[in-house]
């Protein structure tokens, strides 16, 4: 079973990304994919892969690409992923919650995050039409 984790915020402009991505894949219904829509709670990732033996993370970036560009991220580059600002200490982002799965042996076999160059993360945005393209 692979699952596909979407992380964002729906409304604050490109951090969306991941999320939209995520319900592209759940409206295919391919079989073997699992689909979850993990928002911008970090943990929720630790339950979206649970039982798998692989799992895709998509999420906006930050990494100075162009933007909309889509970039399959190395485990160096987790922390270009984008966490909204906090609303509250006891949130981890994306990037937090798969360190925080590496150190403590929770990852599944197979991890792969990919990353999409967001432009605008204000309340309230919309998407950019370069991060529609992307996804």
């Amino acid at each position: 079973m692979i699952a596909v984790a979407g992380c964002g915020h729906p409304d604050r402009g490109d951090d969306a990304a991941g999320l939209l991505v995520a319900r592209e894949l759940e409206r295919a219904n391919l079989p073997g994919l699992r689909v979850r829509l993990t928002g911008t709670d970090g943990l929720a990732l630790l339950q979206a892969w649970e039982g798998c033996n692989c799992c895709i993370v998509v999420d906006a970036m930050v990494s100075g690409c162009a933007p909309g560009s889509v970039t399959v991220l190395r485990e160096e580059d987790w922390d270009l992923l984008r966490t909204p600002p906090a609303c509250s200490t006891h949130s981890l982002g994306p990037a937090q919650a798969l360190r925080l799965a590496a150190a403590i042996g929770a990852l599944p076999p197979r991890v792969i995050v990919i990353g999409v160059e967001g432009v605008c993360f204000e309340p309230g945005a919309g998407l950019s039409p370069e991060v529609r393209a992307g996804i």
